[in-house]
């Protein structure tokens, strides 16, 4: 990409923004040093790794807790013999080991991309890092517990300091001396340990004077008893340091012998470190990862990314036949935001981090954006603003190839308006006969006609209230736009005379023109608003129907349960019917059928009787509101099957069928199971609900559980479809599918069809004690 579009584009701002999302210094500066991507088939693999990492965080899940500090200069020292790293730097190195192995078991665990695992292929190295942890701590803290030789060092220092410490206390102890020593509390100068003697007592202490205050006040005397203590501690203190160099130059010796391993996670890991840093930036910004076609670019609702919540979404559209946009309108309408919208997409999506718009967004891949934007004067080589702007369009006609997008900022003005016009035109044609996609803005009225007799380019216009004066940062496809110069002139508090004056030179012909388009503006705004009233009713209406239909099947869902309660009262009456005729039975039997067990007999049989009798009268009640009937018409209310679900008949059809329709099904139903409600009217209406061919008589019923493990996809599909159809015709509003765990193949290609099926309401798995992923639930 050429510096300078990269430069009016404000490119390097996106970049500095993607950089503050790396962990590491190195990372950081890797992403700096990359390009934006040419080559589509290197662009595909790290955009795809780059959405991989996405679907973590969009899935709410986290990067282990990762430290990586800056080990490069650590690096180079390894690669040099003789150098020994301090502890510090050992410390860095086990800091930056450990993240490098945490992030790639992480990673191994949850993305399965080509390109991210190639650069995880990097050697893990544990039992280095725990040899190192022996001695080091992370923070670069020495482990001196760890070391026999150090603790007796140690030991021997304290032991002394606790000698000198009970001399000093000779001193301040004594009344004469104690008189004499400036502050009980020793102090220590050129490591050795003093006594601050008052300076008016000089020689009451026999030993060596160190130093004074730099009032002088006080003298730093070293006692001649401390002098033995004083030297044995400060060789202990030496020989400790010794030791712990020796150990360094150890520990360095180890790492040295991995220098290149090391050197290899520290070069993949900043890689990922770029990786991780695009996918959370994409994240955090809602990108979407476009489609690519063949040319053109469509832009839904994209987003200036620099304007942060204050970007107004767009829709940028070139595609079809359509090669170019003309955008035309105000000033500050966002004529030129226009282009940088879609300048800055192409760009963030070829360094691969997407673009901020709606899904079904789609780009070109192209090899080059190239743009002439803004005031581009140059003082230092002696250049007019139309000289700059010409020298910059040079280049751009010299580099445009039938993969570049080129950007246009008012070509043509700065010099005679016609001449200007004229070159404008003569530089689209040049473009258009390469097949460059460009997007140019204009406020000449001779360009807008120009762009209105091509096929290939198409005028577009920002949205400009005129009645307001204010812009609404939309495109308007199909129409040029109106400058409204005058008009923002007369509002900015230009004389009236003037703004006369200037209408009368502007010419009637125009006038009428600009008029023109002003009423234009308005009918579209006027359509555009009626449009969204309609789809706010819309909206209402469908959720309306939803609630009805939820409350239809909740009542439908009772129904069925207390059909079910009524079935089993009925079938635990029968058996304990059964069980006590057969006792009567045998005590008829075993008592030879005397008077009394007649009599009980006889009461038994009047009680079932009375039962059935029961039984009648209510299913006589049930069913007065319906008939069943062979004769049958269009429009007739009905209800079907023995849940006596409500329909209306379409039409007759062969073989003794009926079509019926059932909220938003149809299904042929058997002219026995029809029962027509009485005093329903026929309804004369159209309707034109969606078919579902469907044979009450061969209807499965629907199960609370349906199995389909061991089944093909497809044939787990046509179990699944079943089970719904029955399900919403038997009244049912739940049930639960069990796919198993397996390879999930099962699993992910019913929740595909469950997603599209318009009868499924919502689906989900089942809690973990009762299945889990296993075990699908379903409401209808």
């Amino acid at each position: 990409m050429v510096a300078h579009t990269l430069e009016i584009l404000e490119f390097n701002k996106i970049v500095q923004s993607i950089s503050e999302y790396s962990v590491s210094e190195a990372g950081k500066e890797l992403l700096f040093a990359q390009n934006i991507e040419d080559n589509e088939k290197i662009w595909k693999e790290k955009i795809e790794a780059v959405f991989e990492i996405k679907k973590l965080f969009d899935n709410s899940q986290h990067l282990p807790g990762l430290s990586l500090p800056d080990i490069q200069p650590i690096i180079k020292k390894i690669f040099i013999d003789g150098i020994v790293l301090d502890s510090f730097e050992v410390g860095a190195v086990i800091t930056y080991l450990q993240s490098s192995f945490s992030l790639k078991n992480f990673l191994l665990q949850n993305i399965k991309n080509n390109l991210i695992e190639s650069n995880l292929d990097f050697y893990e190295d544990s039992p280095l890092v725990k040899y190192l942890s022996k001695f080091v701590r992370q923070d670069g803290n020495f482990r001196a517990e760890n070391v026999k030789i150090l603790l007796d060092i140690k030991s021997k220092i304290t032991s002394i300091n606790k000698t000198i410490n009970n001399v000093i206390g000779k001193y301040t102890a004594d009344p004469v001396f104690s008189s004499y020593i400036q502050d009980a509390n020793p102090t220590v100068r050129d490591n050795r340990v003093v006594i601050p003697l008052k300076e008016n007592f000089k020689g009451k202490v026999k030993g060596i004077i160190h130093a004074s205050s730099s009032r002088g006040m006080t003298l730093f005397v070293e006692p001649v008893e401390l002098f033995d203590y004083n030297n044995e501690v400060i060789e202990l203190e030496e020989r400790y340091k010794l030791e712990i160099h020796k150990i360094l130059r150890e520990l360095t010796e180890k790492i040295r012998e991995k220098k290149e391993e090391i050197h290899n996670t520290f070069h993949k890991v900043s890689y990922l470190d770029t990786i991780i840093a695009r996918a959370r930036f994409s994240y955090i910004n809602k990108c979407i990862l476009p489609e690519i076609i063949e040319k053109g670019l469509i832009l839904k609702n994209a987003r200036h990314f620099l304007l942060g919540n204050k970007a107004v979404p767009i829709d940028i559209i070139i595609s079809g036949n359509t090669k170019a946009l003309l955008v035309s309108g105000p000033n500050t309408g966002g004529k030129t935001l226009s282009l940088k919208t879609a300048g800055l997409s192409v760009l963030m999506n070829q360094f691969s981090v997407g673009i901020i718009a709606d899904e079904g967004s789609s780009l070109s891949f192209y090899n080059n954006v190239l743009a002439d934007i803004g005031d581009e004067q140059s003082i230092s080589n002696s250049l007019s603003t139309f000289s700059a702007h010409m020298n910059n369009i040079s280049k751009i006609i010299s580099l445009s190839t039938e993969k570049t997008l080129v950007l246009l900022d008012e070509p043509g003005t700065g010099t005679d308006p016609d001449e200007g016009a004229s070159l404008a035109i003569a530089i689209f044609d040049t473009l258009l006969e390469r097949n460059v996609n460009f997007l140019a803005t204009t406020h000449q009225v001779t360009l807008k006609n120009y762009a209105a007799g091509k096929e290939d380019i198409v005028n577009v216009s920002v949205a400009y209230n005129p009645q307001t004066y204010k812009p609404e940062y939309k495109i308007l496809y199909g129409l040029p736009g109106e400058s409204f110069g005058i008009d923002i002139a007369e509002r900015n508090g230009i004389e009236n005379s003037v703004i006369e004056k200037a209408r009368k030179y502007v010419g009637t012909e125009k006038v009428n023109v600009n008029k023109l388009i002003k009423e234009i503006v308005l009918k579209q705004k006027e359509i555009i608003d009626k449009e969204n009233e309609i789809k706010e009713k819309e909206k209402l209406v469908t959720e309306a129907r939803r609630e009805i239909s939820l409350k239809e099947l909740s009542l439908k869902q009772k129904e069925y349960e207390i059909r079910n309660t009524e079935k089993r009262s009925l079938n635990v009456f029968l058996k304990e019917s059964r069980q006590k005729i057969e006792n009567i039975i045998r005590k008829i039997v075993e008592t030879k059928a005397d008077d009394e067990a007649k009599k009980e007999a006889r009461d038994f049989i009047s009680e079932i009787e009375n039962q059935i009798e029961k039984a009648d009268l209510k299913i006589e009640k049930d069913t007065t509101n319906y008939t069943i009937s062979i004769d049958i018409d269009p429009g007739t209310e009905v209800y079907i099957g023995e849940n006596k679900q409500k329909g209306e008949i379409i039409r007759v059809l062969n073989n003794n069928k009926v079509l019926v329709s059932t909220g938003s099904f149809k299904v042929e139903v058997d002219k026995n199971d029809i029962y027509i409600i009485k005093n329903k009217a026929k309804k004369d209406k159209k309707i034109t609900p969606v078919v579902l061919h469907h044979d009450l008589s061969k209807t499965n019923k629907p199960v609370f559980e349906l199995d389909v493990r061991g089944l093909r996809a497809e044939e787990a599909i046509n179990r699944v479809e079943t089970q719904i159809d029955s399900a919403l015709i038997n009244g049912f509003t739940m049930f639960s599918i069990i796919h198993g765990h397996g390879e999930g193949i099962l699993r992910n290609a019913i929740s595909e069809y469950l997603t599209l099926s318009p009868g499924v309401k919502k689906f989900y798995y089942a809690h973990p004690d009762s299945g889990g992923f296993g075990k699908t639930i379903v409401e209808l």
